[in-house]
């Protein structure tokens, strides 16, 4: 007597093997303002190791994943209008909302400069750059030459 082996089960779990969908998808949820530990807990995600994993070894990953990063902060700060406008409408209190948009303005300030609230200033040889105090309590300040 012949027996017959059935065909081997397919491992039920999140995918481990990189594509380009499931890559596109990750990035798309970023930029749209998920976090990447909200996103790996949907059970069709690879794991947070395995996307980990993909930064290392697949630059265009890499590439997308942080502009999407990049844009996300754009996300966050959008969030802060939609949470003043709860405000206003009397579903959220102001002293919550104060707290989350502070939380959220950090957040994006640190994914995007141009949401923090730190200055930056940059300069080299060819194009430093010049502080000017003109007065202070009455008198002219005059910038050092310390150089």
């Amino acid at each position: 007597m012949t027996s017959i082996k059935k065909p081997a089960k397919r491992k039920a779990g999140r995918p481990t093997t990189y594509t380009d969908d499931i890559s596109d998808e990750i990035c798309n949820r970023l930029a749209g303002g998920q976090s990447l530990r909200t996103i790996v807990l949907d059970p069709k995600m690879p794991a947070r190791t395995t996307v980990y994993e993909w930064l290392r070894v697949n630059e265009r990953f890499a590439l997308n994943y942080n502009e999407a990063r990049n844009e996300s902060a754009d996300a966050d700060f959008e969030q802060i209008g939609d949470i003043a406008q709860d405000v206003l409408r009397g579903d959220v209190e102001p002293n919550v909302a104060r707290v989350a948009i502070d939380t959220i303005k950090w957040i994006a300030g640190r994914k995007k400069s141009k949401y923090s609230d730190k200055m930056v200033i940059s300069g080299d040889k060819e194009n430093p750059v010049e502080l000017i105090l003109k007065e202070v309590s009455g008198r002219t300040l005059e910038p050092s030459n310390d150089d």
